[in-house]
């Protein structure tokens, strides 16, 4: 037989029951990190990730992590299918990690992917080496 206090017990139970049942999932964004690397060259001095999944409205995450000379590349961000977003473009010096405004979900895309070109526009091959992400946090 149910006492009061098992009875209080049970309602307290099935009311925290209910109130998780009901809580709205939690959505992660995209922002783990992806690896990318370039060889730049004055007759292809533009590098392109694959595209990735995009989830919200935040910023696309770019690092650079290793360059081969000196100077910034250039960063901005496209739709997966390369359409023009209406992207910052910034630049990167190696070390540094940087947010790039865009409007690739507002404007109905789903993919982004990052674009990245040597800042110097000399003569020389470079390198470059970083990691990025569509979401940011």
């Amino acid at each position: 037989m149910f006492t009061s206090r098992n009875k209080k017990f049970a309602g307290v139970v099935l009311a925290l029951v209910t109130s998780l049942g009901f809580a709205a999932p939690a959505m992660a964004n995209n922002h783990a990190d992806t690896s990318w690397s370039f060889t730049l060259t004055p007759w292809n001095n533009l590098g392109k990730t694959g595209a990735r999944s995009k989830t919200d409205t935040s910023s696309v995450y770019a690092r650079v992590n290793w360059r081969s000379n000196t100077g910034p590349v250039w960063a901005w961000a496209e739709a997966g299918n390369s359409a023009n977003v209406g992207t910052a473009v910034v630049p990167i010096w190696s070390g540094q990690s940087v947010k790039i405004s865009q409007y690739i979900y507002e404007w109905g895309y789903r993919s982004a992917r990052l674009c990245i070109s040597d800042a110097n526009g000399d003569s020389a091959t470079v390198r470059v080496t970083g990691v990025w992400s569509p979401d940011s946090v």
